[in-house]
């Protein structure tokens, strides 16, 4: 929560990703973890800090880099879409994680987030989420409903908002 007593989702953890990593020493909270299914956790392996070639240090490589990809994109979008542009945008990097994770077909995906959170996601009001939501689907692009997405044209889509994919070079 901000001081005013709105709130600003700066990010997701979506199935399979890590969290609660942090290669900082003496790190500092500041935000908080909420859920909003049913999780669940495991601890994770430790790895060698002197062994960066070992697998499990490039996978937890691989996580922060993209945890940090995903901060910069959401950073753009608060900071330089309109709202038709943050929604689309966010919407296909939601649906390429849950790909990745292997939790979505190639066209649809669950989303289980009122228009309240995906507001507080995308620095919206739920009322502009709800016609912009409007817009895309009359648009073409994607149909929204029973906590479920399906994007309808991809390609039109990319290029409405000029996504690319984040990928991780090795």
């Amino acid at each position: 929560m901000v001081q005013n007593g709105y709130r600003q989702i700066i990010g997701l953890v979506l199935p399979g990703e890590l969290i609660g990593m942090c290669a900082r020493h003496n790190a500092v909270g500041v935000a908080t973890t909420t859920t909003l299914t049913e999780v669940v956790t495991c601890p994770v392996p430790v790895s060698d800090p002197t062994d960066e070639r070992s697998g499990l240090s490039q996978a937890y490589a691989v996580s922060a880099a993209l945890e940090e990809a995903y901060l910069c994109r959401q950073i753009t979008r608060l900071g330089r879409m309109s709202a038709s542009e943050r929604l689309a945008d966010w919407l296909l990097e939601v649906h390429d994680r849950l790909l990745l994770a292997g939790i979505a077909s190639r066209d649809e995906f669950e989303l289980p987030l009122t228009q309240e959170l995906i507001a507080d996601v995308l620095g919206l009001t739920s009322v502009h989420v709800n016609r912009t939501i409007k817009l895309l689907r009359d648009s073409g692009l994607v149909t929204v409903g029973a906590k479920r997405v399906r994007i309808q044209d991809r390609k039109k889509m990319e290029r409405v908002v000029c996504y690319s994919p984040v990928t991780v070079v090795a």
